[in-house]
């Protein structure tokens, strides 16, 4: 493994042969707050915000400044080639480190090349094969405070959205089959997020099981209806529509409990339910 920092998980350095420890939570979130901006100066006071919210200490600044110094110590410590550096800068600090030393910025950049077109089919999934591969668990586990909490659910969502760009790559190569396992458990969890279930029934589909697929589009609506009270979106209607389609052709009859379509109109899930936490 190559040395570098973990956000989407335990925030934690890494020196390439184990996890090092970087002490309490607060000195924990002081890293976090650092490493979501890396290479970039970040305030003194946004750092304190994002440390300690609206009941920061008498002493903030100084106390800051001891966890820095901690800091600095336990990444000189850790025994790894060209350890990076918390640079003092005039009102803030910066972290300087290569932007592949840390897991969460190494995935935006997989995630990244994935979308340029110029990039062979082959490059873009290799890319997003290595960003879902990538060490994770909850994003910033161990970090205290509502700033944390908040860039948690971000994060999540981005570990998310990841996970459907790579499904959609993998079925579109013929290994829509490999998919399935992973894309599941997510789904269920997160009706709220629809681009799983369709990269799911679309994987199914692609699989050559249709009546599956249209499993997982009942199951969906179920769960959409308990949990929110809506009805699925127009991407996935659409799915669900082109599969009774396909199925009445071929003369068969859809899965039991399966439902025809439906002649009102699909409501989109508001933007206020897309995020969720492991």
């Amino acid at each position: 493994m190559v040395a570098g920092f973990r956000l989407l998980g335990p925030v934690e350095i890494d020196n390439g042969a184990h996890p090092v420890a970087v002490g309490e939570p607060r000195r924990r979130a002081v890293l976090a707050a650092l490493l979501v901006d890396a290479g970039t100066v970040v305030g003194r006071s946004t750092l304190v915000d994002r440390v300690w919210g609206d009941d920061p200490p008498a002493k903030a600044t100084e106390t800051l400044r001891a966890h820095l110094t901690r800091l600095r110590r336990v990444i000189a410590d850790a025994d790894w080639p060209d350890p990076p550096r918390i640079v003092r800068q005039p009102g803030g600090y910066r972290l300087d480190v290569d932007p592949d030393r840390v897991d969460l910025h190494l995935m935006r950049r997989l995630v990244r090349q994935a979308r340029d077109p110029a990039r062979t089919a082959a490059a873009r999934l290799a890319g997003l094969r290595r960003a879902v591969a990538l060490p994770g668990g909850e994003p910033l586990t161990g970090v205290p405070g509502d700033w944390a909490a908040r860039t948690r659910e971000l994060l999540h969502r981005e570990c998310l959205d990841t996970l459907v760009a790579w499904a959609g790559a993998e079925t579109r190569a013929g290994f829509a089959a490999d998919v399935l396992t992973g894309l599941r458990g997510p789904a269920a969890d997160h009706p709220d997020l629809e681009s799983l279930t369709s990269a799911l029934v679309r994987a199914l589909i692609a699989t050559g099981r249709p009546a599956d697929a249209l499993r997982e589009c009942e199951r969906h609506r179920r769960r959409l209806a308990d949990r929110f009270g809506l009805r699925p979106g127009p991407e996935l209607s659409a799915l669900h529509g082109s599969l009774l389609r396909a199925l009445r052709g071929s003369r068969l009859r859809p899965p039991v409990g399966v439902p025809g379509p439906r002649r009102s109109a699909p409501m989109r899930v508001p933007e206020a339910h897309r995020c969720g936490t492991a």
